[in-house]
């Protein structure tokens, strides 16, 4: 009897566990690249109006870096972002006019690398081959705050928003060592219509993991964005950085207090 009330409980417990299949995302940081419109509030592509948003102006020259205000408005910071020397830009601008920006003012700039369309092409770290790019990390306050890396997280990344024709490419490394790897996306440079649409206007990354900073012990998030062979001008108009918060569904938290409710009358009946 004993050995079959340890297996109805195992059997429970294993059906209950892997009930944790929901998930809620929770907003890191937003930043809005380009001149200040919106008063520094969002949202942008996911958020509320009542985020904070970090206005970042400037063409992020390399050696940028900047700490990130939490997203919920509690104040301080749990990561920063740091932008490398660009490798084959011309130019690092920032330019303040959009399609419309009553309907998005936190997205109606951008900055933008410019690049020589006739110069050569250059390989990134990713092992493609690109006009340009430039190399910039999200990365953990401290060892103890910002990223984790039992958890996973939504990486939003907006090219042009609401200024039309401009491509964005991205891409993040994943992994260390001989298991690195490289996930890449592109926006499309469609024309704005006052709605930013995914693949087309901005890029997620879901479901991807922080990996160590290469100078030290704190995680971070690698990400190159680049130019296509022959393009002249690379926009980005603003990121977003979420984590992904897994929760017990209804039947698993039941299930849960049905094991524990057994495993008690069992230690009384000793």
């Amino acid at each position: 009897m004993k050995r079959i009330l340890h297996r109805w409980l195992f059997g429970v417990a294993v059906v209950a566990f892997g009930g944790f299949s929901s998930a809620r995302a929770e907003l890191i940081a937003s930043v809005d690249f380009g001149t200040e419109r919106g008063g520094g509030s969002g949202p942008l592509v996911i958020g509320s109006a009542g985020d904070t948003v970090n206005v970042i102006g400037g063409g992020l020259p390399g050696g940028s870096s900047f700490a990130l205000d939490r997203a919920d408005g509690t104040g301080g910071s749990d990561v920063n972002l740091f932008f490398d020397t660009p490798v084959g830009a011309t130019g690092n601008f920032s330019f303040g006019f959009g399609a419309d920006p009553s309907s998005t003012p936190m997205l109606s700039d951008y900055t933008v690398l410019v690049f020589d369309p006739g110069a050569a092409a250059v390989t990134t770290p990713a092992g493609v081959s690109s006009q340009g790019y430039q190399r910039f990390t999200i990365f953990s306050n401290g060892l103890d705050t910002g990223l984790d890396e039992n958890e996973t997280y939504n990486l939003y990344l907006i090219g042009q928003g609401d200024n039309a024709s401009q491509t964005s490419s991205f891409s993040v490394r994943q992994g260390a060592g001989a298991g690195t790897t490289y996930v890449t996306g592109q926006t499309t440079g469609r024309a704005y219509d006052g709605t930013l649409v995914e693949d087309e206007n901005y890029i997620v990354f879901r479901d991807i993991s922080p990996t160590t900073w290469s100078g030290g012990t704190n995680l971070e998030f690698e990400v190159f964005r680049f130019a296509e062979p022959g393009q002249q001008f690379l926009a980005f108009n603003g990121l977003q950085l979420e984590r992904v918060v897994a929760i017990p569904e209804p039947s698993t938290l039941g299930l849960l207090g049905l094991v524990g409710g057994m495993v008690a009358v069992r230690r009384r009946r000793r």
